[in-house]
C-alpha cells in the first residue's frame, strides 16, 4: 500500500497510460517496467563508473558498445522511434551481456519488451521477437 500521496498519484498516472495503452494485465506493466527500471539503473552505474575513471585518471571500459544504446540516448528520442530502437537494438544487446549462454541471455528469453501499438489500442500488443537459443 504506498501512503505517499505523490508517489501514489504518480504510479497511478503510469497504471492509466498502461491500461489505456493497451497493457491490461498487470503483470506485463510490472515486466515492461522491470526492463526500463533495469535500463535506466544500467545507464546510472555507467555514467557513475566514467565519472570515477576520470577522477582517478584510470582507462574507462564502458559495458556500451555505441552510445545509442544507452538510456539516456534513446529516452530522447521520438516515442515510436523510441521503441523501434529498444526492440531492434537494445534489448538484444542487453541479452548478450555476460556472454553466449550468460544469465541474462538465458533468463530473458521468453521476455521482451512490449508496449501498446499506438494504431490498435486495447486488442494488441507489439512484441519483439526474442531469437536467443538457450
Amino acid at each position: 500500500m504506498l501512503t505517499d500521496t505523490t508517489l501514489r498519484s504518480a504510479v497511478e498516472a503510469l497504471w492509466t497510460k498502461l491500461w489505456s495503452g493497451g497493457l491490461a494485465n498487470p503483470l506485463d506493466a510490472i515486466e515492461q517496467l522491470s526492463f526500463l527500471l533495469f535500463l535506466k539503473r544500467l545507464d546510472e552505474r555507467e555514467q557513475d563508473a566514467e565519472r570515477a575513471a576520470k577522477l582517478r585518471a584510470k582507462k574507462f571500459t564502458p559495458i556500451f558498445p555505441s552510445p545509442d544504446l544507452r538510456w539516456s540516448y534513446w529516452t530522447q528520442l521520438p516515442a515510436d522511434a523510441a521503441l523501434k530502437h529498444v526492440k531492434e537494438e537494445v534489448f538484444p544487446f542487453i541479452k548478450t551481456l555476460g556472454g553466449a549462454g550468460g544469465s541474462l541471455a538465458c533468463s530473458s528469453r521468453p521476455a521482451r519488451p512490449s508496449m501498446p501499438c499506438k494504431s490498435r489500442r486495447r486488442t494488441r500488443t507489439c512484441r519483439a521477437t526474442c531469437t536467443s537459443t538457450c
